[in-house]
């Protein structure tokens, strides 16, 4: 169960289902050799500004890019 947000920094819990922005991604477990998806959620104030990926089987935090309008 997903208890607080994927940031390290942040010490954000989660209370509520209405915040935020969550994640799912496939992963293997390596004894049994099956796949499943296991979720992660970013707080809203660390969604603004960051993302989540998965990067040769971990999940990485990563700087969003804003991308600016004319």
């Amino acid at each position: 169960m997903i208890s607080k947000c994927a940031n390290p920094q942040c010490a954000k819990t989660l209370m509520r289902l209405d915040g935020g922005r969550f994640f799912g991604f496939h992963t293997k477990n390596q004894q049994a050799k099956h796949k499943r998806i296991e979720n992660f959620w970013l707080c809203a104030n660390c969604a603004k500004n960051y993302t989540l990926r998965m990067v040769e089987g971990e999940v990485t935090l990563r700087q969003r890019e804003h991308r600016k309008t004319a």
